[in-house]
């Protein structure tokens, strides 16, 4: 019987980027060359398909992760961010990964919300 899926049993068998390795074998250079340098057009264009959620829940099956529908329909945004972070590090290291996974951040989101309110306290402007 395998494991539930939930958001931490899926990182604790690291099954989103066991799933795109292969994927990125097969598609990272056509995925290099689409965006180029454009890290922002990514971010902002980049939809993870469907096809590659239907087809992680397949691969977690197969490596005896097993699919709760309900929680993993609840983390489906976190599924999708975090495949596309992986698709953005390949493409521009660490920095790709980051800057995916920052556009859902809260406590980041809150803190550039903050900074304008901090420079004026602060006297800096």
């Amino acid at each position: 019987m395998g494991a539930a899926a939930s958001p931490q049993a899926m990182l604790r068998r690291d099954v989103h980027f066991r799933y795109l390795r292969p994927y990125l074998d097969n598609n990272g250079e056509k995925l290099k060359q689409q965006y180029g340098d454009n890290m922002r057009r990514f971010i902002g264009d980049y939809q993870v398909p469907a096809e590659m959620i239907d087809s992680l829940k397949a691969f977690a099956a197969r490596n005896e992760v097993t699919i709760n529908e309900e929680e993993f329909q609840k983390d489906l945004d976190f599924t999708r961010t975090r495949l596309k972070a992986h698709l953005a590090r390949h493409i521009w290291s660490n920095d790709g990964w980051y800057a995916v996974m920052l556009t859902v951040d809260t406590q980041y989101k809150k803190a550039m919300e903050l900074f304008p309110e901090a420079i004026r306290i602060a006297g800096l402007k």
